[in-house]
């Protein structure tokens, strides 16, 4: 039989540091019966809103593989690795920024999730 993925980090916190009472009480937040915690990854504090509260997995003995999408927001990670790619020293970082308007109502009709400059001219 192989290996099987396993959680590696649940509701922000390694598991294999928590308790078992720790762990209950998490299994509790997963199923719906507490209140989940803030998520430590995200740059505003909010309560984690994925199901499950997975934050990575891992293989026995492996490195974990994040799997929310909002383990990626700890430190900027996204925003500084493209910076990287593309030569930005000093990133600037926007987000959630609307670019349609409704043509009935005026209001906002859609959003880029990230847009990532440099500090110059050329590349905005």
């Amino acid at each position: 039989m192989s290996d099987r993925y396993g959680i590696a980090e649940w509701y922000g916190a390694p598991m294999g540091s928590l308790s078992v009472a720790e762990r209950h009480q998490r299994a509790k937040m997963a199923l719906g019966h507490a209140d989940p915690p803030t998520c430590p990854f995200q740059a505003r504090e909010r309560a984690c809103g994925k199901k499950g509260g997975v934050c990575s997995i891992a293989l026995p003995g492996q490195s974990p593989v994040i799997i929310c999408p909002r383990r990626f927001d700890e430190g900027d990670m996204i925003p500084r690795w493209l910076g990287e790619i593309v030569g930005f020293s000093d990133p600037y970082v926007a987000r959630e920024v609307p670019f349609m308007r409704s043509p009935t109502t005026g209001r906002e009709a859609g959003r880029i999730d990230l847009i990532v400059s440099g500090d110059d001219a050329a590349s905005v």
